[in-house]
């Protein structure tokens, strides 16, 4: 049971909406309310098809995603659309452990490790190219990745973080995947070749 904002009289919850009972809501509020309940339906469709994209063909569609560490870029943006952030954490076990340990007392380079930073910044850029896909960017700008490795009594902790800033561009171009010539993203066909451009 909730109290209606207008009126003051109590209602079951199911019966209101923003906090008001139907008699107090004004019909510009329902209409509101539900063009609100509409793109958000839309955004939820349009969302799932890009996920059944990603899962068709995500090494293409990933591939069009820009990724720069550059915070000036001389590129046409229309919008800077989000901050975006990935993270990745690795448990190093205990056999790496003890190689890393010898490799800290006699010195030389503990390859394990090093796979295991490579690995994981695949994985946060990865993940951040699927972010911006997700969101409709064109590029990532502003990447900043860090590295930490802790070592604690119960095992060693590797981890990855990277942030950057998702941008629209305008009248992007991506590689046609037959033909390698530069289409524009909105476009259904490579002008050059005629192949699908799947986006």
């Amino acid at each position: 049971m909730a109290t209606c904002r207008g009126c003051g009289k109590v209602f079951s919850v199911l019966d209101m909406t923003d906090g008001l009972c139907k008699s107090c809501i004004s019909p510009e509020a329902i209409l509101y309310a539900e063009a609100q309940k509409e793109r958000q339906q839309k955004e939820e469709a349009e969302q799932a098809i890009k996920l059944e994209a990603l899962r068709v063909n995500k090494p293409k569609l990933l591939a069009s995603i820009f990724i720069t560490t550059e915070t000036t870029v001389d590129l046409p943006i229309i919008k800077r659309m989000n901050v975006i952030s990935s993270q990745c954490v690795y448990g190093m076990n205990i056999v790496k452990d003890i190689f890393g340990m010898f490799r800290d007392v006699f010195g030389g380079r503990v390859v394990s490790i090093e796979n295991g930073l490579k690995d994981a910044h695949h994985q946060v850029i990865e993940d951040l190219k699927e972010r911006a896909y997700l969101m409709g960017a064109d590029a990532v700008i502003a990447v900043k990745v860090e590295h930490t490795y802790n070592n604690a009594s119960g095992g060693s902790i590797l981890s990855v973080f990277a942030t950057g800033t998702a941008i629209k561009i305008k009248d992007a171009t991506i590689p046609c995947y037959e033909c390698e010539k530069p289409v524009l993203k909105s476009a259904s066909a490579c002008p050059n070749c005629g192949a699908p451009t799947g986006f």
